[in-house]
């Protein structure tokens, strides 16, 4: 089993949204709990270097924590515009392609541990069974619904 790389919003404990590698190039399998619910979304990058329209204001904008082998390996901020299912994140569109309910159970433990994250971002050695435990959660989710991680 090789090792997960996470893309991880910065959570204050009341939602999350996490985002891992597929094996397809242009696919991600994200996992949140948002306005929108609690839920797993396959997300397909469909282009790249588009601009947003004219005036329109972004509808959020948030860093992401990168963890990679326990340790965070960056830290990128990203600008979202909400199409429905496409959305334009950082100048790259990304369209909803499908989309699967995450247990509440499931969903309230990978809250936690994104808190976590967030708080000890500063020193994740504190949390290493807790970065596992969410790599092994996003495993055994994208296992039930059928999608393919890179480097699994």
């Amino acid at each position: 089993m090789n090792t997960m790389k996470l893309w991880l919003g910065e959570s204050d404990g009341r939602s999350f949204f996490l985002s891992v590698a597929t094996v397809e190039k242009d696919d991600f399998l994200s996992f949140d709990w948002t306005y929108k619910g609690h839920r797993i979304v396959l997300q397909r990058r469909t282009a790249v270097d588009d601009e947003p329209p004219v005036g329109r204001q972004p509808d959020g904008s948030w860093y992401v924590l990168v963890v990679e082998a326990g340790r965070l390996v960056g830290k990128e901020r990203e600008v979202w515009y909400d199409f429905d299912e496409n959305d334009l994140v950082n100048g790259e569109n990304w369209k909803a392609v499908q989309e699967w309910p995450l247990a509440k159970d499931v969903a309230v433990r990978m809250r936690e541990i994104a808190r976590l994250i967030t708080q000890h971002q500063a020193d994740l050695s504190v949390i290493q069974d807790d970065i596992k435990e969410m790599e092994a959660i996003c495993r055994r989710e994208a296992e039930r619904v059928g999608v393919k991680l890179l480097g699994e």
